[in-house]
């Protein structure tokens, strides 16, 4: 056997060297690539080429110096506004970040006013046009165009406050080049309106559930690790969001493609931190009970293209085995629960469905029993969902591209359900980055 002690008498030095070197290739690489890229008036290069190379310490991941904002957005111009309003209010030097907005419609004027507006101050925007691919693209597209050395995606529908950039960066300092997220609450004005109404009451007892069930250990400084981030508000080092793949962009729309990131992020080692510190408004204007139903079965799409990636962590979710075909290896229970729900959710029946819950709402001794309604009433669109979610698998598995991509329709809304169901619930849903 070797004596490790006297065959290398300074191990601990040995590994300093070792770990100097490679932080040294690292800032090598991160001066080259900032010699060759061309930076806009107003967002300086991370390092000026004309001086030494960066101090080793500033380039250490942890220590990151910019930082490029990426809101995605879909015809939603007067959610937009607000937002950019909370990004340009930061208690952050404006020279040291920029906004990336990512119109996915590819053109709305009303969008690219609301950007042009705002063009004139200290802080960089820039308008990019999407491909109509849902937001794991638009997201990807502005991570493409980013300067900053941190990424921070941001929905078009979430006011941040003016601490949020500094929060983020201090949760990096305290830990090894994690995914950070902040916790998500209502602004007062939708608050008070959800609060008005049964659903909206209901709304809100879900989203609390939600937010305590996203918590896992206690990390300290009001900071837990989780299993997954969402990413309405998410941070990550532009060089490793790249490294582990980016957003998958065969998810059709929002739902489960940030589980999906968050899976890689953890496969490949790095923490994941939700900040209660770092509070972010959600100020998506889905106040009725229809509206949500309909946001929910489209996100329920995405479970299934997240079960073919991750059968081994995914396929035993509750959201696909009680919503897939019946298996040979389904109870006698299960089974029937699912032949229920594929009768009950069939269009003209869950219209009906509805416009009994919207007479329950009316009578107040029936108030107590509208949790359960609504748990029946949403489990059926989610059934909807991963249904829909397990044809469209099938139907695009032979649309490939030449490189072996699959190549996704532009906003099909013959496979989206709140196209699908508009004329049965005489409703127009708005339009949303799904």
């Amino acid at each position: 056997m070797v004596d490790r002690a006297r065959a290398d008498p300074h191990p601990f030095r040995r590994r300093l060297v070792v770990g100097r070197a490679r932080t040294i290739a690292r800032s090598a690489r991160y001066y080259q690539r900032s010699t060759c890229r061309d930076h806009s008036a107003g967002f300086p290069s991370r390092f000026d080429p004309t001086t030494s190379p960066p101090n080793v310490i500033d380039s250490d991941p942890r220590g990151l110096e910019t930082v490029t904002v990426v809101v995605p957005t879909y015809r939603r111009p007067d959610a937009l506004r607000r937002t950019l309003d909370s990004l340009l209010a930061l208690d952050f030097p404006p020279e040291r970040y920029e906004v990336v907005i990512v119109d996915d419609l590819a053109g709305d004027d009303a969008t690219a006013e609301v950007v042009r507006s705002r063009q004139q101050g200290r802080v960089r925007l820039q308008l990019s046009l999407g491909k109509r691919r849902g937001a794991a693209a638009a997201r990807n597209a502005g991570a493409r165009v980013a300067d900053g050395e941190l990424l921070l995606f941001c929905d078009d529908d979430m006011l941040v406050e003016p601490s949020h950039l500094r929060l983020h960066l201090e949760a990096r300092s305290a830990h090894d080049d994690p995914l950070v997220a902040g916790v998500l609450d209502f602004p007062a004005e939708l608050r008070s309106a959800l609060e008005r109404t049964p659903f909206g009451r209901y709304r809100l007892q879900l989203a609390q559930r939600f937010e305590a069930d996203a918590d896992g250990s206690w990390l300290g400084q009001d900071r837990y690790s989780a299993a997954f981030l969402s990413a309405c508000n998410l941070a990550v080092r532009r060089e490793l969001f790249w490294q582990i793949g980016g957003f998958d962009e065969t998810f059709p729309y929002a739902g489960a493609e940030d589980q999906d990131l968050s899976l890689r992020a953890r496969e490949a080692g790095c923490p994941l931190i939700r900040d209660h510190r770092i509070r972010v408004l959600n100020n998506e204007q889905i106040i009725t009970f229809r509206q949500f139903c309909m946001r929910e079965e489209r996100s329920a799409h995405t479970a299934v293209p997240l079960v073919r990636k991750f059968p081994d962590q995914a396929a035993r979710l509750a959201i696909f085995t009680e919503n897939r075909p019946i298996a040979s290896s389904d109870n006698p229970r299960l089974a029937l629960k699912k032949a229920l729900k594929l009768a009950l959710s069939r269009r003209p029946v869950l219209a009906t469905f509805h416009r009994v819950i919207e007479m329950l709402e009316r009578v107040p001794p029936a108030v107590s029993l509208l949790p359960r309604v609504y748990r029946a009433a949403i489990g059926l669109h989610i059934f909807r969902g991963v249904r829909a979610g397990i044809r469209r698998g099938r139907d695009s598995s032979g649309r490939r591209a030449e490189g072996g991509a699959e190549v996704l329709p532009e906003v099909d809304e013959t496979l989206t359900p709140a196209a699908e169901d508009r004329e049965g619930y005489g409703e127009s849903v708005q339009g949303k980055q799904e």
